[in-house]
C-alpha cells in the first residue's frame, strides 16, 4: 500500500518572478473525492489469464473528483492554459497525466478562467500507472475460491497553471498543486487454477469493439410525463455477445449483456433504454464497454417539461 497525502487536500505554488503578478491571482486550487450523489466507489478489475498470472486489462475506471481553481484579475489578460490530473504515489511513479481542460474548447488558445467543477475522470490503464502493480499485490495473497473486493486508495495530483495572454503563447505567471486520495476498490478473482483456454468452445472470445455511439432521442409527447431514450450503437469485429456498462454523471450504472449481429455487412450491437421524465431534467449519460478501452462521451440530456421536448446528441434514431 502506498504512503499516501493525507485526505485533506494540500495545495504548493510556484510564483514566477514578473512585475505582473499583483495584477493576478491563481485561487481555490482544489482537488478532493466527489461524494455528493456518488453510488458506489471506483473498482479496478483484475484478471487471471490462462496460466493463472493475474493482470489489469485495459479497462476504463471513472474516477469522481471535485476540481477547484480560478483566476481573479482586473485586466482579465490572465487566464488557467493548463490543468492536468494524475496519480501521483510518490517514490513509486506516476501515471499518465489527464487533461481536464475541454478539448472542444473554442477559448482553449487562450485558457479559460475557472476550472470548478464536478467531474467523472474516465482513466484508463496508463493513467493509473503505478496503481496497476499495487492493485496487482493486492490480489497476490487472496487465496479465495470466488472474487472479492478489497479497498484500495489512489492518490491523485492536480496540476494547474495561469499565464498571460500572449501574442502566440503564454508567459507563465503561477502554478500550483493540490492533492487528494480517492477510496476505491480492486476486485480480485477467485484462486481456483488456471481459467479456461480463451479460445475453447465453453468460453467463447468476445467481439472487440471497434465504435462506440451514445445518443439520447425524445418522444413526441412536448408535456410531461414524455419518453426519452438512450440507445448506444456498438461496432464490432464479429457476432458474439459482450457487457456494456451505462453511466451516468451522478455515479449510477447499469451494466447489460448485448449481442452483435450481422448488418448490411458490419455487425451492430445495440442498447436501448426508456425513461419516463416527470420534471425538468439536466443530466449527461455515457457508455463503454466491459474488459475493453472503448468509451462514448458524454452526452447530456436536457428535459423541459414546458419545452419542445429533451435534447441531446441527435442522429435521426429509428428505434424497434
Amino acid at each position: 500500500m502506498f504512503k499516501c497525502a493525507a485526505a485533506t487536500t494540500i495545495a504548493f505554488a510556484t510564483l514566477a518572478s514578473t512585475p505582473s503578478m499583483a495584477a493576478t491571482k491563481l485561487t481555490g486550487v482544489d482537488l478532493k473525492p466527489w461524494t455528493g450523489q456518488f453510488v458506489g466507489s471506483p473498482t479496478i478489475e483484475v484478471k487471471r489469464d490462462k496460466s493463472g498470472k493475474l493482470y489489469v486489462p485495459n479497462t476504463v475506471v471513472q474516477i469522481p473528483v471535485r476540481t477547484g481553481g480560478k483566476v481573479e484579475n482586473v485586466l482579465k489578460r490572465y487566464m488557467i492554459y493548463e490543468a492536468k490530473i494524475f496519480v501521483d504515489a510518490g517514490v513509486f511513479g506516476k501515471g499518465g497525466a489527464y487533461d481536464i481542460m475541454p478539448p472542444n474548447n473554442p477559448n482553449r488558445n487562450v485558457g479559460v478562467r475557472s476550472i470548478n467543477d464536478n467531474r467523472s475522470l474516465p482513466f484508463v490503464k496508463a493513467h493509473l500507472g503505478p496503481v496497476v502493480k499495487q492493485a496487482i499485490d493486492r490480489c497476490t495473497g487472496y487465496r479465495g475460491k470466488g472474487e472479492k473486493a478489497f479497498p484500495i486508495q489512489i492518490p491523485l495530483a492536480l496540476s494547474v497553471k495561469a499565464g498571460e495572454i500572449g501574442a502566440s503563447n503564454f508567459t507563465e505567471v503561477v502554478r500550483k498543486t493540490a492533492y487528494t486520495n480517492i477510496d476505491a476498490n480492486v476486485r480480485c478473482p477467485g484462486a481456483g487454477g488456471p481459467v479456461r483456454d480463451p479460445g475453447s468452445a465453453s468460453t467463447p472470445i468476445p467481439p472487440k469493439v471497434k465504435s462506440v455511439k451514445l445518443a439520447i432521442v425524445n418522444g413526441v409527447i412536448r408535456s410531461c410525463p414524455k419518453k426519452v431514450f438512450v440507445v448506444g450503437t456498438f461496432e464490432t469485429d464479429k457476432a458474439g455477445k459482450f457487457e456494456v456498462i451505462l453511466r451516468r454523471d451522478n455515479g449510477n450504472t447499469e451494466r447489460r449483456t448485448i449481442s452483435a449481429v450481422k448488418k448490411a455487412g458490419k455487425f451492430i450491437a445495440k442498447f436501448e433504454k426508456t425513461y419516463t421524465i416527470n420534471a425538468d431534467t439536466r443530466r449527461k449519460y455515457m457508455i463503454e464497454v466491459a474488459g475493453q478501452a472503448k468509451a462514448s462521451a458524454w452526452i447530456p440530456m436536457t428535459v423541459n417539461c414546458k419545452g419542445p421536448g429533451a435534447s441531446g446528441e441527435k442522429g435521426g434514431l429509428k428505434l424497434k
